[in-house]
């Protein structure tokens, strides 16, 4: 559990921790940032270009990151 094990394979990828930190450090400076501001008020004072390219990231990562439809359980009834 602390690393004793030298013979131990890691369960996820350099990578993959680079990323995840990436976002959590990312959604923790967001939310610094935004502490004593709106988002209203934000989207209000940006260029209508910037909020248009916000969005259409948001509905490409959307689309891309749609997977098999492995439906809940639920569902099959």
């Amino acid at each position: 559990m602390l690393g004793q094990n030298g013979a131990v394979k890691p369960i996820l990828a350099t990578f993959s921790l680079i990323c995840v930190a990436a976002i959590v450090g990312g959604i923790l400076l967001t939310h610094w940032l935004m502490r004593a501001r709106t988002l209203e008020s934000v989207v209000a004072r940006a260029p209508a270009a910037v909020v248009c390219a916000i969005w259409a990231l948001m509905a490409f990562a959307i689309i891309i990151v749609q997977g098999a439809g492995s439906a809940f359980i639920y569902f099959q009834f």
